[in-house]
This record gives structure tokens, sequence and C-alpha cells, in this order.
């Protein structure tokens, strides 16, 4: 069980060419929590397909709701970029507070298989639980997401290049427009993929039946902090009853 949880990151990479891990360079936390997920899959920062990519930190909001949002935009935007000049086929994004479901080791092997079997064009580690559309379930591992069904949070995703090639020029224009633009404007990176989607029904959209992968508790960089995240001395604490709530949670099952 256990060699097959640390192989499960080679096989991770035989379906994609690359894994760009998303991180701030003010977040060592976060890139280090990061690093003990991928040893926990066998793989590492030194690793050539997986790229630590420096996250960015605009010094305004410009026409997004905070800064952090506008910076995680920008952030995704870059990987797009960075994808597609340096020729990949197919990548793996995660943001720095992606946490690896228990068995993910037990499960990624079949959820490669039968993605590989089939024209997939963007992957989910996860699936929301509410849709305008019921998705279809494939298999015990994967169901086919509408277009026209939104999906939250972007910590876990996987493309293919023709949909990078697509999804460029599309989320620098909803960037490029004020929020609440009836064309798609300045927005949270998950809806603008989701936009993106509803555009563009061509692409076929998969998902994780049951989660990859949940997003990790800690300090947000993305909405503006409480109160307690902008007291220092409050961090440690704050942090440990966050790793605790998250540690029950997963042993309920709930996470």
């Amino acid at each position: 069980m256990a060699d097959r949880a640390r192989d499960s990151g080679r096989v991770l990479l035989a379906l994609f060419d690359r894994i760009y891990v998303i991180n701030l360079r003010s977040r060592p936390d976060r890139r280090d929590e990061m690093a003990a997920q991928l040893a926990k899959i066998g793989l590492s920062f030194d690793d050539p397909d997986v790229i630590l990519f420096p996250a960015s930190r605009p010094g305004s909001k410009g026409a997004f709701p905070t800064i952090g949002t506008r910076g995680c935009y920008q952030s995704h935007l870059a990987v797009l970029e960075d994808a597609l000049d340096t020729g990949c086929e197919t990548f793996l994004v995660l943001e720095d507070d992606a946490d690896l479901m228990p068995d993910f080791g037990q499960r990624i092997a079949a959820i490669v298989d039968n993605l590989a079997a089939r024209p997939w064009d963007m992957f989910y580690g996860w699936n929301t639980l509410t849709y305008t559309e019921k998705p279809v379930r494939l298999n015990a591992e994967i169901v086919e997401v509408a277009a026209s069904n939104a999906i939250k949070l972007q910590h876990f995703t996987g493309l293919r290049r023709a949909v990078a090639q697509q999804a460029l020029p599309y989320l620098r224009g909803i960037a490029d427009r004020p929020m609440g633009d009836p064309r798609g404007g300045a927005m949270h990176v998950d809806g603008a993929y989701s936009w993106f989607r509803a555009a563009h029904p061509e692409f076929r959209t998969f998902a994780a039946r049951y989660p990859l992968a949940r997003q990790r508790p800690s300090r947000s960089d993305i909405r503006d902090l409480n109160w307690y995240d902008r007291q220092p001395l409050f961090q440690p604490v704050i942090d440990l009853l966050r790793h605790l709530k998250h540690g029950v949670k997963r042993m309920l099952g709930r996470g």
C-alpha cells in the first residue's frame, strides 16, 4: 500500500507532461506543506517536471475584488503562458494549499487509465455537489461535467494544450473588463474558467467522482484577512487550530 502511494506521482506524470505548483515567495509555510504532499507520492521540487511556480502579488486590486484575487488570477494566466511557451501538451496545476486525500495513491492509477482512454480536455480533481445538469457518471472514479456547470475552486486542475490556447486570450479578456461586465469582467479565476467552459462546450470536462485533493486550511492570500490573521502573535495558535480542525474532519471522512 505504501509503495503504491510512493509510485503514484509517476503515475500522475504519465498523464501530465508537467506539474505546476503555484506559490507566493512570502508563503514558505505553504511551500513546505506542498513539499510534504509531493513526498507522499514520490515527487519533489527537485524533479524536472515538477515546477514551483512563483505566484503574483500585484500592488493594487485593480478591477478585482481584492489584491489576492487579482494575484491568483495573474498567476494562473502566467502558468498558461509558461505551459504554452515550453511546449506542454498536458499539464496539471496545483495551488499550494492542495491537500491530497489519504486514498490518492490507491485511486490515481484507475483515474489516469480512464482519462487516457477517452478524449478529455479539462480534469478537476474534485467536483461540486450542485449542478444545473447532473454530471454523467462514467464509472466508479470519474464523471463528465456539462459545460454549463460551474466548478468552484481551482486547486487541482489538468488541462490540454488546445484548451490553454483558447483559455489564455479568453481569461485575459475577462481580466481587462470591469467587474460585473455582462461579457464577463474581473472575477475569481475559478469563475473565469467556468465562463470559459460555458463559452466553449466543445471542450470536454471530467472530474473525480470523489475528491483527489481538498484545500488545506491556512491563512488566505486571496480574501481580505480576518482580524486575527492580521495579528502576527496569534498566527502559531491560529495555524494550530486550523490544522487540528482539518485533522478531525479528515478522520470523520469530511475532508
